[in-house]
């Protein structure tokens, strides 16, 4: 948050941040007229990529990787998984 309010008194010209999560900031903690003045640069910082891990020595890991690959499937099938992921959708400071 402090970031944020360095940006709007011009203490600072940038800041790397996860986009969500800093849209997420913006909407729960700044007023839309300052929300409005904060935007982020179109080409990532970095990029990576997440992943779900299991202990192997719980019986049950395979069932759970089973259980999980099922659902991100749905969650894919669905159409949510793009929306999600869609930047015009997550990264704006007036998006839900």
């Amino acid at each position: 948050m402090l970031n944020f309010r360095r940006l709007l008194f011009d203490r600072i010209d940038a800041f790397p941040e996860e986009i969500n999560v800093g849209y997420h900031i913006l909407r729960r903690e700044l007023d839309p007229e300052e929300a409005s003045r904060i935007t982020h640069h179109p080409r990532p910082l970095l990029e990576n990529e997440s992943f779900v891990l299991f202990p192997k020595t719980r019986p049950d890991t395979a069932q759970l990787t089973d259980r999980f690959n099922e659902r991100l499937q749905a969650f894919r099938d669905s159409g949510r998984y793009n929306h999600y992921f869609e930047s015009h959708s997550q990264a704006s400071a007036g998006s839900n």
